[in-house]
């Protein structure tokens, strides 16, 4: 069953206009969004800094299964709209909530996206992280 809060592609025009050159976070911001796409080279580049660590020896990263890195990428996405700082990572300050709800993050949309490119609409991020806040239906 596809999430509803599945990753939408990022246009191939986009991606294409940065070539292979570094990656240009004012070219991808101005989309109002959190993006991540592979280079020709396999590299991944995302349109915003890593600033937690889980553990000072993993990068964010990601991947197709539960792993450290993609833990710690759920938790930088989330860290960007949290503005709490009430959480001391290995490296880095982040939110009690972007620690709670960083795994559900991962399994209700990164898990699902696409290996190749994906952004999420800051808008939508919200949403999520909102709807988490309320009681769950059993």
């Amino acid at each position: 069953m596809a999430s509803k809060w599945a990753l939408t592609v990022v246009a191939e025009s986009s991606i294409s206009e940065l070539g292979s050159a570094a990656i240009a976070p004012a070219v991808l911001t101005s989309h109002g969004a959190i993006e991540f796409f592979l280079d020709p080279a396999g590299r991944q580049h995302f349109n915003f800094s890593q600033q937690v660590w889980l553990d000072p020896a993993v990068q964010m990263a990601y991947t197709h299964l539960p792993t450290t890195a993609l833990r710690t990428l759920a938790v930088n996405v989330l860290t960007l709209i949290t503005a709490e700082r009430d959480y001391r990572a290995a490296i880095g300050t982040t939110s009690k909530r972007a620690i709670r709800y960083a795994q559900r993050f991962c399994d209700d949309c990164l898990l699902t996206a696409s290996e190749y490119s994906w952004a999420l609409p800051r808008e939508t991020l919200e949403q999520w992280l909102a709807s988490q806040q309320r009681p769950r239906r059993r």
